[in-house]
This record gives structure tokens, sequence and C-alpha cells, in this order.
């Protein structure tokens, strides 16, 4: 299952607070909360939030030296910043040292709501692609190959030496329905290049002519 992303919310006016709380909270989000700078430094250290909510003015601390301190703490935080008018122009100058974004106060919640999902995004499909490497990197495990008998069990030990070898060129051979497909999987995501595309080509669709160009480059 993929995990909730948590989103943390920073600014010291508790309206926007509840409102982007429960905004968020609304949309199936882990929503965390911080009134100052040196409380939202502390819940990210213990926290990790994905993306961050942040007020340019806060009460204790400029929300431009926040955001460095933060993006040098974690280098692949998201952080939005929530500007007023007058300070836009700072709002800028803090996306050329990493921000991701900022919205202009007042703001529709609808407004931000499609900003964080935007944000999240790319980190919704990298967690997806891993989630679907580890379902097939398990699928695809030895002991999902049936098989007791003593020269299969020489088989799937030759095999596990063969995936942990770092660079190896494998021929299987054997007639129709004996298990090549299923032992070259099994070879492909017990390896280190597990997270590397699985490539299957039909050689009988290719005339000899094309075959050794499209096998061996």
């Amino acid at each position: 299952m993929l995990s909730i992303p948590t989103v943390l919310i920073v600014d010291d006016e508790e309206l926007i607070l509840w409102s982007l709380e429960s905004a968020l909270a609304r949309e199936g989000y882990h929503v965390l909360r911080a009134c100052t700078g040196q409380e939202a430094w502390e819940v990210c250290q213990t926290s990790l939030p994905d993306v961050v909510l942040l007020d340019i003015v806060l009460p204790d601390v400029n929300g431009i030296d926040l955001m460095s301190k933060l993006i040098d703490f974690k280098r692949d935080l998201i952080i939005i910043l929530i500007t007023a008018y007058g300070t836009i122009s700072s709002a800028v100058r803090a996306m050329k040292l990493g921000a991701y974004d900022f919205i202009s106060k007042p703001f529709k919640l609808e407004e931000v709501r499609k900003r964080v999902q935007n944000a999240l995004e790319p980190i919704r499909l990298k967690k997806e692609i891993e989630h679907l490497r580890k379902i097939q990197k398990e699928q695809y495990g030895f002991d999902n190959i049936i098989g007791t008998s003593g020269p299969m069990v020489k088989v799937f030990e030759m095999v596990k030496r063969i995936a942990s070898c770092d660079s190896t060129t494998v021929l299987l051979e054997g007639e129709s329905g004996t298990g090549k497909e299923l032992i070259s999987r099994a070879i492909h995501y017990q390896s280190i290049r597990h997270s590397k595309p699985f490539i299957e080509v039909n050689c009988t669709t290719l005339p000899d002519s094309l075959l050794e160009s499209e096998l061996l480059g």
C-alpha cells in the first residue's frame, strides 16, 4: 500500500492554519501544522513531510531563510510559499533558491489543493513505480517457482548464484513449457538490475537479417 503524503502548514494566523488543515485533510493528506519557524524546524526533523506550505513572514524567522535551512536538511522537500502582495518579489527570488511555487494571499482553497496535488504527482508516480517493482520482485521470487526434485533444486541454486552476479550473459535452453521465461524473470527481478526494465523479444517474428542487431546492437 502506498503511504499517505504528509503536508506541513507553517503560518502564524490561526484562521489560515485551520482552513488549510481542514481542506487538505479532506483530500486525504496527513496534515501537520506549525505557528513559528522553530516549531516548523522541529516538526521537519521528526516527521519528514513531503510538502511544506510556508508563510514568508513569520514571528521568529524569515520564511526564505527557513526554506533554505529545510532544503539543506531534506534535499527533495517541496516548499510552496505563502506570500502577501508586498512580498511577491521575495517569493520570486525564493523560487530561484529552490522553492517549488508560491501562492499569494488572499487565496482560494481550491487553488491550494491543486498546487499541492501537482507538486505531489511526481512523488506519487515514483512511489507507485517502486511499489510495482517490489510486487514484481516478490512475484518472481524463487520461492514462487514450483519444483522440489533434485535436478530442479540444483537449477534454483545455480539461478540464485547467477542473479547475484553483476554482469553475466545467460542462455536458457529447454522445450516449450519448461519454465524458461519464469526462470529468466526470476533472475532479472532478484538481481541488482531489478529496477531496470525486463524486455521480451519474440525472435520468431524477426528475420535473420535483423535478429543479430536486435539482440546484440
